[in-house]
């Protein structure tokens, strides 16, 4: 990706911070914002989810640019079961790669979406969280298209960040446990907030997110911006009346089904890593370690039996 694509996707996940406007707003803002990282001419779509019985369910939806009945099109697909095979699989795909070019041909066009629009692929950042809801935003493309590996993992930090913001807007009663300073200064803490090690991974967050709001074109910016802090908080920007500016500490955890002998942070990683998300991701999605994290999957997978993270999948039966 271009400097100019960092600069987007900075852009992409400030939006999806905004914890103070309508879901249906949000939804659509996001959309909007996704145009300059992902529109190739047809337009971008975004749309909340949640699983019943192993299935999708598809919540809020937009549209923006030049894609009227995009929508349309991901309903045909979720119709077709194709939402499961995006959405739990790997935070980012396209169409084509999920299921082949031509079952992506065939779902086009029993949508009318090829004749409307020139439509052929389409391109997805979806992440469900492991408590079976979550959301996707996308395009429609007019060609096949295939992911560079630089591209791949710069879209699926984004998606790692809106799934985060989702699950924040979810829980909007949950107090703040730590008030930071743009530089990091911790102002207020309690709770799990109030140790040195908790302030000192708040501090080094908060400058974290300072430094990407400020060197938007930085290749690393978005890198060092992790979506949670020590697995626990998510940091979200808070402006005074005066216009002073402060970031608070919420608590997000996923709050995944309890499995019988595993704990939440085995049970929180095993089901990322049945989602084909890698060590690094599943590190970055929660703001721990990547050593701690195969740890927790080594450990889930011996407490189940299993030999393998392929195993996990079928072990793990999300939303149902």
């Amino acid at each position: 990706m271009t400097t100019g694509d960092d600069q987007h996707a900075i852009r992409l996940v400030e939006v999806g911070y905004d914890l103070g406007s309508s879901t249906p707003e949000w939804i659509q803002s996001i959309a909007d914002s996704a145009g300059p990282l992902l529109d190739e001419g047809l337009g971008t779509w975004a749309v909340t989810f949640s699983f019943e019985g192993g299935r999708p369910l598809l919540g809020d939806a937009a549209c923006a640019g030049a894609c009227v009945g995009e929508v349309d099109f991901f309903r045909h697909a979720h119709d077709a079961a194709v939402p499961h095979d995006i959405l739990c699989n790997g935070a980012v795909r396209t169409l084509s790669g999920a299921c082949g070019r031509r079952r992506t041909i065939a779902i086009a066009r029993r949508g009318g979406v090829t004749q409307k629009m020139g439509c052929i692929d389409s391109i997805a950042l979806g992440v469900t969280d492991p408590a079976g809801f979550g959301i996707a935003v996308g395009a429609p493309l007019a060609r096949f298209a295939e992911l560079s590996r630089a591209r791949h993992d710069r879209l699926a930090r984004v998606a790692a960040h809106l799934h985060t913001a989702l699950r924040a807007r979810r829980r909007r009663e949950e107090s703040d446990e730590a008030v930071l300073a743009p530089n990091g200064r911790v102002l207020h803490a309690e709770a799990e907030a109030r140790s040195s090690k908790a302030r000192e991974a708040l501090r080094l967050a908060a400058r974290a997110i300072d430094r990407a709001k400020r060197h938007t074109g930085s290749a690393d910016a978005l890198e060092a911006w992790r979506a949670m802090v020590a697995g626990r908080w998510t940091l979200v920007e808070r402006f005074e009346a005066d216009g002073r500016r402060f970031l608070v500490a919420r608590p997000n955890s996923p709050r995944p089904k309890a499995y019988v002998g595993l704990s939440s942070a085995e049970t929180t990683c095993a089901l990322y890593a049945s989602m084909g998300h890698s060590g690094k991701l599943i590190a970055y999605e929660l703001g721990i370690g990547e050593s701690t994290v195969s740890a927790h999957i080594h450990s889930a997978l011996r407490k189940l039996g299993l030999r393998s993270r392929a195993q996990l999948a079928s072990a793990l039966h999300l939303g149902s």
